[in-house]
């Protein structure tokens, strides 16, 4: 079977090849080198995708060389991927990264920014130094945006993953940077800052999450992003579902986002929501309870209130 498997590596069938890479998952044979070398010029993104991970598993090989090229590739997560590695095989981390900020490619400055903040709180001791690296370079970075200018697609790419980078690097420091991408003209911009915020959980971000719950092109990712603050979310939907004055685009999606939470309170608070006036505000809450009772069926659910209301419903639509 060994021999088969590579086989297979030499071989030009891109199916197998990803097969056999998966099953190397975990498992190290120095007769795997000389095909994983090989493999990390080959023309399939997916395929080195997945050699570049396997090659974390060999510590004593060293693919630098192989891997650098892949820098200048036309795959963000490839070159991410490959500055990552890179990155893991040099001494001074935080130097090296600090030439490929500082890069003429903007799509190499984002990959730098994004394997900082990854790699926050990984290397015991130098905790302080990788914060105010952290920071400092985030800042650098939007600075450069606003003097020189950029157009549009290195605006929303730059913005965008530094909103990823904030969410990564959870440091407080950072929130109001992300404050003020949620301000941005570009959507794109908006949903990764939302991403970002849902990666941090910080409550001073809910109510804004909340606010683009019914704007188009970002309101799926307000609504993922709250579902990831768990319970501490629950309170602020409740209030922003009972004001007068939320919008109703946003109070018809809240109990969406109180399903999702999905819990024994998203439960209990939907079911104590089913009196409201509005009748599609009323059937969206019925449709959330039934999503979660389907999803989390071993929930306990007011099978009497519900169904009263339900009947309430009936007799309603019927007169």
């Amino acid at each position: 079977m060994f021999k088969n498997l590579l086989e297979i590596l030499s071989g030009d069938n891109k199916r197998q090849i990803l097969y056999v890479l998966d099953l190397l998952d975990n498992v190290t044979h120095p007769s795997f080198v000389p095909h994983l070398r090989r493999l990390l010029k080959h023309d399939d993104p997916e395929i080195r995708k997945k050699v570049l991970e396997l090659t974390m598993q060999y510590a004593m090989d060293d693919f630098s060389e192989d891997v650098r090229p892949m820098l200048r590739a036309d795959n963000q997560q490839l070159r991410t991927m490959a500055l990552d590695y890179l990155f893991r095989r040099s001494d001074d981390k935080v130097a090296f990264l600090q030439k490929y900020i500082e890069d003429e490619d903007y799509h190499l400055r984002a990959a730098a920014l994004l394997c900082l903040s990854s790699s926050r709180g990984q290397f015991q001791g130098l905790e302080k130094e990788y914060d105010q690296a952290i920071k400092e370079r985030t800042q650098m970075l939007l600075e450069r945006l606003e003097s020189e200018s950029p157009d549009a697609d290195e605006l929303v790419f730059m913005k965008s993953h530094i909103a990823q980078a904030i969410g990564m690097a959870k440091i407080p420091e950072l929130n109001p940077y992300l404050h003020e991408l949620f301000k941005d003209e570009f959507p794109e911009v908006v949903a990764a800052a939302a991403r970002g915020a849902g990666d941090i959980r910080a409550p001073e971000f809910i109510e804004i999450l909340i606010d683009l719950l019914d704007r188009k092109q970002v309101k799926q990712h307000a609504r993922e992003a709250l579902a990831a603050f768990g319970e501490q979310a629950i309170p602020s939907l409740v209030e922003s579902l009972n004001l007068a004055e939320t919008r109703r685009g946003v109070r018809l999606v809240i109990p969406r986002v109180i399903a999702m939470i999905g819990t024994q309170k998203s439960v209990d608070v939907l079911t104590d929501q089913l009196g409201k006036s509005d009748l599609f505000l009323r059937y969206q809450i019925i449709k959330s309870l039934s999503n979660i009772r389907r999803e989390l069926p071993l929930l306990k659910f007011n099978d009497t209130a519900i169904e009263e209301h339900i009947l309430q419903e009936c007799r309603s639509y019927i007169q």
